[in-house]
């Protein structure tokens, strides 16, 4: 238990990046900064994948074609909806919306998975509701009349729904597939998303007439922070994080597992105050606190429950 959860504490920190890096990126639009970072995902996979062939040859082609889906739901559909529902309706409404996704997780991967009684999730999902609300809600204003508020606000909970049902099929998965190592299936998701970078990407190119590409050779003042930005993004966030997340999925309670997530929030808020040098407000403070609590609540519920059957 302890293991699992250090493993996807670290997986959130890494995570928690993707909230400040884009800022430090300027003059890239959020799909070239996507497109990069899972460029470099992807690459850096297809090169694990050509030095290590042999470690890939059991694998079935099931096991890729799920690779493949996987890389479309959560580095393609759930990105794209994340960036449409910030663009359209706002990035307040759209944290507030993605932030209820360790409670959807919980609830839905118990449903599935049985691990614990639903009773043991009222409380924390109680104090992380509460605590989502106090954080997010202070940041929210009124653009109902901003025009196509309600489909960003659709995106937003499409994105939730993403990144919901990803967390708990994967974790599934591998925990029904001991023979597939997670090193090997981030490796393996990662050359799915390679294969949507390149044809998504080109299409992409195709419809902008090749303006991209002449705005990578004129913005050379800002290129080294795009490929640092992307490096990093691609690397730690989407490689790294993966893997550690891959791990902890295989040791924890799925339940216990979606609640744990809230802190790729509150590493990013840390990452975002410590880059202003400024204090959050009491309000978010107090906040934080009671997301934590829940979460902390959860985790001392699971362990002492751990030997106990669940019928």
């Amino acid at each position: 238990m302890l293991k699992g959860t250090l493993y996807a504490l670290a997986a959130c920190f890494l995570w928690g990046l993707i909230f400040v890096v884009p800022t430090l990126m300027q003059g890239f639009d959020p799909i070239e900064i996507a497109l990069g970072r899972h460029s470099v995902y992807g690459i850096i996979s297809v090169l694990f994948l050509l030095f290590s062939y042999k470690k890939f040859a059991h694998y079935s082609l099931k096991n890729w074609f799920r690779a493949l889906v996987f890389a479309l739901v959560i580095s393609i559909f759930y990105y794209s909806c994340v960036v449409t529902g910030v663009s359209c309706a706002s990035p307040a409404l759209t944290a507030l919306i993605l932030g209820m996704s360790p409670i959807v997780i919980s609830f839905y991967g118990n449903w599935l998975e049985k691990e614990c009684h639903f009773k043991d999730l009222i409380v924390p999902t109680l104090l992380i509701l509460v605590g989502l609300l106090l954080v997010n809600i202070p940041t929210l204003q009124d653009q109902q009349d901003k025009p196509f508020y309600w489909y960003g606000a659709l995106s937003a909970f499409g994105a939730l729904l993403a990144w919901s049902w990803y967390v708990v099929a994967n974790a599934r998965f591998l925990k029904r597939n001991p023979q597939v190592n997670p090193n090997e299936w981030t490796t393996m998701i990662g050359v799915g998303t390679f294969c949507w970078v390149v044809s998504l990407g080109t299409l992409y190119e195709i419809w902008q007439g090749g303006a991209n590409w002449q705005k990578f050779i004129i913005s050379s003042e800002f290129l080294h922070h795009y490929i640092f930005g992307c490096l990093v993004l691609g690397i730690l966030c989407s490689w790294i994080g993966a893997y550690l997340w891959n791990n902890a999925s295989m040791l924890l309670p799925v339940s216990l597992a979606g609640q744990l997530t809230i802190f790729e929030t509150l590493f990013g808020l840390l990452f975002f105050y410590i880059l202003d040098q400024k204090m959050p407000p009491y309000l978010e403070i107090l906040g934080t606190l009671l997301m934590v609590s829940g979460v902390m609540y959860s985790l001392r519920t699971s362990t002492a429950s751990s030997n106990v059957a669940i019928e």
